[in-house]
């Protein structure tokens, strides 16, 4: 639990508008993306635009 017994999701909204309101902006964000390497494979064999 975080403080006040907030939970991480309710915490982070709190503390993005803290950041808002003092003026701070986003530096930077990413995205991660998990796939199994055999079905990662078969999609680009599939759309790569070459025929086989």
């Amino acid at each position: 639990m975080f403080p006040n017994g907030l939970g991480k999701t309710k915490h982070s909204v709190l503390l993005a508008r803290i950041n808002a309101e003092v003026g701070f902006k986003p530096y930077r964000s990413e995205i991660v993306w998990q796939v199994n390497v055999e079905q990662a494979q078969k999609y680009l064999d599939n759309h790569s635009g070459v025929e086989n």
